[in-house]
C-alpha cells in the first residue's frame, strides 16, 4: 500500500490510524493475564509479532510518503504520543514510533 499511497493519498490517514490502533492492540491471545516477575503484565508472542509488523509498516509508509503526512502532524504526533505513555508497549514499537515521527 505504501507504493499506491505515493499516488493516491485518499486513504493514507485511515491507513496510518488503523496502524496506530494494532500497535496499541490489547493481548487478545494470551489468556488469562499473566504477570512476569517485575510485575508488568506478560504479552503473547502472538501480539507481539502483531504489533511489532504494524509498527514496521508505520516506519515503511512513512519513508515513501512523508509529505503526504504533513498536514496531519498534529494529530499523529497526538495519536503517538497516546501510544508511547502506555505503559505496555514493548521497545521495538516505541522505537519504531519515534522513528516515525522523526521521518515525518
Amino acid at each position: 500500500l505504501k507504493h499506491y499511497w505515493e499516488y493516491d493519498p485518499s486513504t493514507l490517514l485511515q491507513g496510518i490510524e488503523c496502524l496506530l490502533k494494532n500497535i496499541g492492540a490489547p493481548d487478545e491471545w494470551g489468556g488469562a493475564p499473566k504477570l512476569e516477575v517485575d510485575g508488568t503484565q506478560r504479552v503473547s508472542d502472538e501480539t507481539i509479532g502483531f504489533r511489532k509488523k504494524s509498527s514496521m509498516a508505520l516506519v515503511g509508509v512513512s519513508k515513501v510518503v512523508p509529505h503526504h503526512l504533513v498536514p496531519w502532524l498534529s494529530q499523529l504526533s497526538e495519536a503517538t504520543r497516546g501510544l508511547l505513555s502506555t505503559t505496555d508497549l514493548l521497545q521495538t514499537n516505541r522505537m519504531h514510533l519515534y522513528e516515525f515521527l522523526t521521518v515525518v
